[in-house]
């Protein structure tokens, strides 16, 4: 489940400690190798703890297990940063939380942020860098985005304001701090009165823009860009279409949208979600970058696009960085490091994350000796959101 962190023990002289995801896969080992259920426990003085006795004669190696669940960060790599008004906390410190419960105490039970945190943390985030932007009185979102640029482990940031003046600073931060190496994206929610219109100003490859908000709470759109940000912080798989992303803790919606607008906010980078069996559901993950020097261009138009490009660009450098120390930009370390590139590019072509790639070209720069110039070139892997039947019938 989602925002459960299951702590396990295994048992017995060979058996390893399962991972949160592993039930499936010691079930085919023990099919396949002997390993067993077949303990009977007997309670020890603490919680959890106990005696494994073998309830079985046949020879073999057996286990058992315990599982505790806890209202926790998933364990994606990426967390969700936040900047909100509250009453409590240090205004623009960074807050490092992983508990529902710690965003609570530190913030207020009630406070948006709180919410915020929540809604992120169900919806897959491993964690949430939470900074207060100030009170309702007095407030700065601009330093408060600015604390969350020096974070290098962020996949998504957001904001409790759907002000127009407010999101387009959450814009130029996750630009910012993408520029510098830390990419993310920013999710806003835009409460104004032409929610395409202000996409169109924004057009940026890096920004996705919502436009409802939670039931029976008309200011609480952050709610939603939270869990949005949560849940992309959460993919696992950069390539895989967001149709259909459920947003967990999000019961109802402040409007739907008939068929004939829901294009035209889609077409102009507004994302939207629909209830559907009583779950809200992203209907198609959206960028607001519709154009180009002015120009209808739709490359950047579905926000797997950049998430796809942030993935193999900061896996590449990572790649690479562990070969810098004490190398020789000579012809030996080029040749080396164009073979590292090709090998995780065909990594990321081998998990569909990309369709294909050019041999990787390693040189030295021509203005500074001291300098290697890596240059890749790679088809993105694209998404699937429509399928098109076409029927010849004959009668």
């Amino acid at each position: 489940m989602r925002g459960d962190f299951l702590s396990q023990r295994g048992y017995g002289s060979d058996s390893a400690m399962p991972g949160k995801n592993q039930a499936g896969l010691w079930e085919s080992i023990r099919r396949g190798s002997g390993l067993r259920r077949g303990c009977k426990r007997k309670a020890g003085p603490g919680k959890g703890s106990g005696i494994m006795l073998i309830a079985k004669e046949r020879p073999g190696v057996y286990w058992d297990y315990d599982a505790s669940g806890v209202l926790w960060g998933s364990d994606s790599l990426k967390q969700v940063g936040i900047a909100a008004l509250c009453e409590k906390g240090e205004q623009n410190r960074v807050y490092s939380i992983r508990r529902i419960s710690d965003g609570k105490a530190v913030f207020g039970e009630d406070s948006i942020m709180a919410g915020m945190i929540e809604k992120a943390l169900i919806n897959g985030a491993s964690g949430v860098k939470a900074v207060k932007a100030g009170t309702e009185e007095s407030f700065d979102y601009e330093a408060a985005l600015a604390a969350l640029e020096r974070e290098d482990d962020l996949g998504a940031v957001c904001c409790d304001s759907t002000q127009g003046a407010v999101l387009q600073l959450l814009k130029a931060s996750a630009a910012a701090a993408s520029d510098s190496g830390r990419e993310r994206v920013a999710v806003g929610c835009f409460s104004g009165e032409d929610p395409a219109a202000f996409a169109n100003q924004l057009n940026c490859e890096r920004m996705m823009l919502l436009c409802q908000a939670p039931e029976g709470k008309p200011a609480g759109g952050g709610l939603l860009a939270a869990a949005l940000a949560g849940r992309l912080a959460a993919a696992a798989d950069p390539s895989a279409a967001l149709n259909g992303a459920v947003l967990e803790g999000i019961t109802g919606l402040s409007k739907a949208f008939p068929e004939e607008e829901l294009d035209i906010l889609l077409q102009n980078g507004v994302a939207v979600l629909e209830m559907r069996a009583g779950r809200a559901e992203l209907i198609r993950g959206v960028s607001t970058r519709t154009k180009t020097d002015g120009v209808s261009d739709r490359t950047f138009h579905d926000i797997n696009t950049v998430l796809i490009i942030d993935t193999v660009i900061a896996g590449i450098r990572a790649s690479l960085k562990r070969m810098l120390a004490g190398a020789r930009n000579n012809e030996k370390t080029r040749s080396a490091l164009a073979t590292q590139t090709a090998v995780k590019l065909e990594e990321y072509r081998l998990q569909g994350i990309l369709d294909s790639y050019r041999s990787p070209v390693v040189a030295a720069s021509g203005e500074d000796p001291s300098v290697c110039v890596v240059t890749v070139e790679f088809t993105a892997a694209r998404g699937l959101n429509q399928i098109v039947i076409q029927a010849s019938i004959t009668v």
